[in-house]
């Protein structure tokens, strides 16, 4: 049988969270479009579900600033490098590369732990 053991150590003491939507208004004029959200905290974990076309970006810390995981409807999950989720020390910016997928007529949720 084995044992598990689960340890967390938390300087501070304070637990961040910070959670919110995404919608047009975010969105820079500038083509790639840039979202840039300050936490105030530096994330350890990162979650943007785009709630309308069921794609989810996951970032946990330990991994590349600008890699992370992407589930699509499908189920289908794959390690993306291409930087348009990348984390920053107190926050995190997404970079719509192609036609811009976050829109008045989406819902796109986030959150972030830290």
């Amino acid at each position: 049988m084995a044992i598990l053991k689960n340890t967390q150590f938390n300087m501070s003491g304070i637990a961040h969270r910070a959670n919110g939507t995404l919608s047009a208004e975010d969105v820079d004029v500038d083509f790639p479009a840039v979202i840039t959200k300050t936490l105030g905290f530096a994330p350890k974990y990162i979650r943007v579900v785009h709630v309308t076309d069921r794609i989810i970006h996951e970032w946990f810390e330990g991994m590349e600033v600008g890699d992370y995981i992407e589930e699509v409807a499908a189920g289908d999950k794959t390690l993306e490098t291409d930087d348009l989720l990348s984390v920053t020390a107190d926050g995190f910016t997404i970079t719509q590369a192609s036609n811009p997928t976050i829109s008045d007529d989406d819902l796109t949720v986030w959150e972030a732990f830290g």
